[in-house]
């Protein structure tokens, strides 16, 4: 009996482990941009937690800056993917690669191009600037 609770234990703590581990890695690719937390924290290393650079689903970059907001629908496929409506793209070079959650695009086509839009919902009234819509993006390896 003391055998089977032995064996029992120790694949508990092992499983437990693992998960651990698991969770860690998965923390590390796909919330944390690992290279932009290094680099702030060789520029400004601060007593708070600023310099943990984290990554928001609903924006792109470039060089590790914000240089779009998603606001439309996004599909994705094994090589492609296609965004609906990215706006305030002013600082959005689209002649090189972007990053968007964990991966590296290059933009193939771009649909439409427009200046500014308002959107007025019941919550809020809000201005969309510099917007591109059906923005097919490749992946890149």
């Amino acid at each position: 009996m003391e055998l089977i609770i032995k064996i029992f234990l120790t694949v508990v703590v092992i499983g437990v482990i693992f998960f651990s581990v698991v969770s860690l890695i998965w923390l590390w690719q796909s919330q944390i941009d690992i290279k932009e937390t290094g680099r702030q924290l060789l520029n400004t290393p601060k007593k708070s937690m600023d310099w943990v650079a984290t990554r928001d689903d609903k924006k792109i970059y470039q060089e590790g800056k914000i240089v779009g907001t998603i606001c439309g629908e996004v599909t994705e496929s094994d090589n492609q993917i296609i965004f609906k409506e990215i706006c305030n793209t002013e600082q959005l070079n689209k002649s090189e690669p972007i990053e968007y959650k964990r991966d590296k695009l290059k933009i193939v086509s771009i649909g439409g191009i427009s200046g500014e839009k308002n959107v007025v919902s019941l919550e809020r009234a809000t201005s969309k600037k510099s917007i591109i819509t059906d923005v097919v993006c490749e992946k890149i390896k």
